[in-house]
């Protein structure tokens, strides 16, 4: 199992061990077809109409038909302000429409396409007021009816990214347990300026030390609170010599320039020889800042 969070928003993909699975960009308003009824023109035993809206990317919808007129739609349960679908196909419609409702009769397009190549559809409209929301087929591509991994609505389209941001991803097992981590950051026009305008951040950093043979390990806890102004990028930990002011070496850290975001902490151990300071180290943390 995969987390990708981004821009304030986490997303989970369940996939399949020695596969491929999409990811895509999360919204950064809530889904508000999670779990919702639904009703579609068909549907097959395995892979039935609750699986397009349970928020899995690694279930599906299929239509079980071979028709070109297949549609799904979802009941958000009372007339809700909607601008945006987010449809994930496993067995795309080439061509197929957006339409909203209020009472699962009528049916207003907001979207349409006959230009459709599968894959993640990130769709915008004009804001409106609508209980029900359809993917209605046109025509589908190939032999085989549509299906989908995902239908999602939302009442607002993502935010606009600034030009520099971050992408977390964490692999889990199937317990939970995190297996690894990655943190990305990414511009929109291949250019970094934005990282040297960060904000500084106000960290929590707690330590303790205990004594390892004949070396010490102390053991830091960094925590960047929820409310901080920001995320704390490119943090530089180091142990310095209070007698000196320079730097204690050498040290074994098991991790160095790292970034933490708000509401995240981050622990680290830092295993040194107590005869090559004078006194106890000063614990020096660093954000990172353009000079320094």
């Amino acid at each position: 199992m995969g987390v990708a969070s981004g821009y304030g928003s986490t997303k989970t993909i369940t996939a399949v061990k020695d596969t491929i699975t999409y990811c895509f960009a999360a919204y950064g308003s809530s889904n508000l077809a999670l779990n919702k009824p639904a009703t579609a023109s068909g549907q097959e035993a395995a892979n039935n109409i609750p699986k397009a809206f349970d928020g899995n990317s690694g279930t599906r919808w299929a239509s079980n038909s071979s028709s070109n007129t297949s549609w799904i739609y979802v009941d958000l349960g009372a007339p809700t302000r909607v601008s945006a679908v987010n449809l994930i196909w496993e067995s795309y419609a080439k061509s197929y429409k957006i339409q909203v409702s209020n009472d699962a009769v009528n049916w207003t397009d907001v979207y349409s396409t006959t230009t459709g190549d599968g894959g993640n559809d990130e769709i915008t409209f004009p804001a409106t007021t609508a209980r029900y929301v359809k993917m209605q087929s046109v025509l589908k591509n190939g032999f085989f009816g549509v299906s989908l991994f995902e239908f999602a609505v939302y009442s607002e389209a993502p935010s606009p990214l600034s030009a520099v941001h971050f992408i977390k991803l964490e692999l889990k097992d199937q317990a939970g347990k995190l297996v690894s981590d990655n943190l990305y950051w990414r511009s929109l026009d291949n250019k970094y300026q934005g990282l040297n305008t960060m904000p500084q951040v106000n960290l929590t950093i707690t330590s303790t030390t205990e004594q390892l043979g004949k070396k010490k390990l102390m053991k830091v806890k960094i925590v960047n609170p929820a409310n901080s102004t920001g995320i704390a990028f490119g943090l530089h930990v180091q142990l310095l010599n209070p007698a000196t002011n320079e730097r204690v070496l050498p040290v074994i850290i098991d991790d160095n320039y790292f970034t933490v975001l708000k509401g995240e902490e981050k622990n680290i151990t830092i295993e040194y020889d107590p005869a090559l300071v004078s006194g106890e180290p000063v614990l020096d943390v660093k954000q990172y800042k353009p000079g320094i």
